[in-house]
């Protein structure tokens, strides 16, 4: 089970990439500690220049915070299912940052837990990326 740490203040979301996961051996009774850390990455003008191509999306050169400037949070299933579809880990990752924004600012408590619980998944399977 993996832990992720989602901390909202000062008007933004932050992540902290590093967690520690306690993994207990039953049948040593035992508990070991394991460090886990993505590698640091930054999205790239590259991924941010497709994806707005393929998604047909706005992109401008002085958005700054490009995937949760344009990202719009009703079409939050089209984003989804588009990651899905990426074989491209940085195109991934600049898609992941708009749909947690997305989600996160969904119209409804309902569909923030229901993305939320979609979305956690795809964290979880693709850890090493985010």
């Amino acid at each position: 089970m993996a832990i992720y740490i989602m901390c909202i203040f000062d008007g933004g979301m932050w992540f902290f990439n590093k967690l520690t996961i306690k993994v207990i051996l039953r049948r040593h009774k035992s508990t070991r500690k394991l460090e886990m850390e993505p590698t640091f990455r930054c999205g790239t003008r590259k991924a941010i220049d497709e994806l707005a191509e393929e998604l047909n999306l706005p992109n401008e050169e002085w958005m700054q915070d490009w995937p949760i400037e344009v990202l719009i949070p009703a079409d939050i299933e089209k984003y989804i299912e588009h990651y899905k579809k990426l074989a491209d880990d940085d195109k991934k990752f600049v898609l992941m940052e708009g749909i947690l924004d997305a989600t996160e600012i969904q119209s409804s408590e309902e569909l923030h837990i229901k993305y939320w619980n979609r979305v956690r998944k795809i964290l979880e399977q693709d850890f090493a990326i985010h």
